[in-house]
């Protein structure tokens, strides 16, 4: 049997490193004791129903990902002091946006993410440049929404935008780690788009130069 001793490790979340090197955090039976009791008292669920014994059981809400579900609250408030203390145009508001953009996006509220990333989008190309490389990360997410919405042909336009930042990044900066990666990801996305419209032969041709970059 599993130990369920409180101190116990119940899981690690780690970062998609977007925004740096990747990250782990510890996660405890206890913590994820606490947050369900603390979830199902907001939600008025904290009352216990009766078997047939007359046993008690707790009832459990579990409206959306344990991980995620709590970590978008602390992300929006990160947006919300960055703008307050940095200003709105301020390139870590972008960091903690493109948090938000992300979890929501991984809860499937697929809407509100374009909304954000459309919103990140618009304060990197103020707060730096259009061709910045950090820029196309955000077409990037945004070429994927769309793909989620089966709007291809706007995914196809993302994804392109994209890869018109990195490739012209990539004149400069040919041996970038960071650079490569990127580009090999978005020239991923755009093969399966491709073949998601039937087009094989120009998936497989850019496909094929994901794996020359990668």
């Amino acid at each position: 049997a599993i130990s369920m001793d409180p101190p116990r490790i119940f899981h690690i979340v780690y970062t998609s490193g977007t925004t740096g090197k990747p990250k782990g955090c510890i996660s405890s039976i206890q913590s994820l004791q606490h947050y369900l009791q603390v979830k199902n008292e907001v939600y008025g669920l904290e009352v216990i129903r009766q078997d047939d014994n007359e046993t008690t059981v707790p009832v459990v809400l579990l409206a959306s990902a344990l991980s995620f579900d709590p970590c978008l609250h602390s992300f929006e408030e990160a947006v919300r002091v960055r703008k307050g203390a940095l200003g709105r145009d301020h390139p870590q508001v972008v960091v903690s946006l493109v948090k938000v953009e992300i979890t929501l996006l991984l809860l499937t509220r697929l809407e509100d993410s374009l909304w954000i990333f459309r919103e990140a989008l618009t304060v990197r190309k103020h707060a730096m440049e259009d061709l910045h490389p950090s820029t196309a990360r955000i077409y990037n997410n945004i070429g994927c929404v769309h793909v989620e919405f089966q709007e291809l042909k706007e995914a196809r336009g993302a994804f392109e935008a994209a890869l018109d930042i990195q490739r012209n990044a990539l004149v400069h900066e040919p041996e970038s780690g960071p650079l490569l990666f990127g580009a090999g990801a978005t020239l991923q996305n755009l093969g399966y788009l491709y073949r998601k419209r039937g087009m094989y032969t120009k998936a497989a041709m850019v496909l094929r130069e994901a794996l020359s970059v990668s």
